[in-house]
């Protein structure tokens, strides 16, 4: 397969393997479809989730008392993956 880039995308590709982050311009463009693939998978997870969410009826309204706490769940986790 040959591929045909914009001089834009063309210079990346020659950037990120001058730079030694890839061996050659095919490992670049190989790299660039994983992370498309990924970002369709986690797309369509979102997708079925809200699906999911949507069908399991009325959501339950949260107080400010209970926001602030999953805030502070969050920030001490952080905190810990922080001291790592």
């Amino acid at each position: 397969m040959n591929v045909v880039l914009n001089p834009d995308l063309e210079t990346l590709v020659k950037q990120k393997v001058t730079s030694g982050e890839f061996p050659n311009a095919e490992a670049v463009l190989e790299e660039g479809l994983r992370l498309l693939k990924a970002r369709d998978r986690t797309q369509a997870r979102i997708e079925n989730l809200l699906v999911e969410a949507e069908e399991s009826g009325p959501a339950i309204e949260m107080t400010a008392r209970e926001w602030d706490e999953i805030r502070r769940e969050v920030r001490e986790a952080h905190e810990k993956l922080g001291a790592r």
